[in-house]
């Protein structure tokens, strides 16, 4: 998981928030192999990327976007966003 060489790479000071917060979240405090291939090499990018969603459908509450950090597959290039807002803000309260 060490290698973020995929896309734009997150800066050191924001991988390791991604990191920490996956050591605390994710069952056994390590990221699973990729569900679509099996695999565990991953690569970090972000969080220069942004969701974009709009207000389509009457129970839609708001329309914008929001920074994610992006967890891809080396191998089969399966993707899993992260919203990086909650990460940075529960970063800090961690410190």
């Amino acid at each position: 998981m060490q290698d973020r060489s995929m896309a734009e790479p997150l800066a050191e000071k924001d991988f390791q928030k991604f990191i920490d917060h996956l050591k605390r979240k994710v069952k056994g405090g390590a990221v699973p192999p990729c569900p679509i291939c099996g695999t565990n090499g991953w690569g970090a990018s972000g969080p220069e990327g942004l969701v974009r969603f709009e207000k389509t459908e009457p129970r839609a509450v708001a329309h914008g976007a929001f920074p994610v950090v992006t967890l891809i597959c080396k191998n089969c290039f399966f993707t899993h966003l992260f919203a990086w807002i909650p990460i940075e803000q529960e970063a800090k309260k961690n410190v």
